[in-house]
């Protein structure tokens, strides 16, 4: 292999590597629709949803339903979902999230000062990852539908 493809593979290795299962997930300051700031590590939950989504995305459209099911039928067990908005304006992402759960936690960073998208590799949404209480990956990249089913079985280990 050449050697400027197997740096650029390494870079990747590197840029991908605090995201696999079993790390701690790199830790975010975003706001809240009052502008006020949100900590992902200061979120207490037994387990937290990530959800990076966009108001204009069709696939988030659809996502969302089944988030909002899963979220229903878990939340009484520690559950909380953590809806991070990926647009540049906030103006779209206040209109969405009327119609979005309140008890969800709703935050932005329209200008990626917290540099969310690198972080954790967004450049397909939505994406879900799935936290325990220490902030550990257990799930990256699953399906909504397929959060509850994930939740119980991982509840059921301990």
């Amino acid at each position: 292999m050449e050697e400027d493809r197997l740096a650029s593979l390494q870079q990747r290795l590197d840029e991908l590597k605090p995201l696999m299962i079993g790390e701690v997930a790199p830790n975010i300051k975003i706001y809240d629709p009052d502008a006020e700031p949100l900590v992902l590590h200061d979120i207490e939950a037994d387990y937290l949803v990530l959800y990076f989504w966009d108001s204009e995305c069709v696939f988030c459209r659809e996502a969302t339903p089944k988030l909002k099911e899963a979220h229903n039928q878990l939340r009484d067990q520690g559950v909380k979902v953590f809806a991070i908005n990926t647009e540049t304006d906030s103006s779209k992402w206040l209109r969405a999230i009327a119609g979005y759960p309140q008890d969800w936690i709703h935050g932005h960073d329209i200008h990626n000062e917290s540099d969310f998208r690198d972080k954790y590799a967004i450049y397909a949404i939505p994406m879900i990852f799935i936290l325990d209480s220490e902030k550990r990956i257990l799930a990256k990249g699953i399906g909504a539908e397929h959060v509850a089913q994930f939740l119980r079985q991982e509840m059921s280990r301990r």
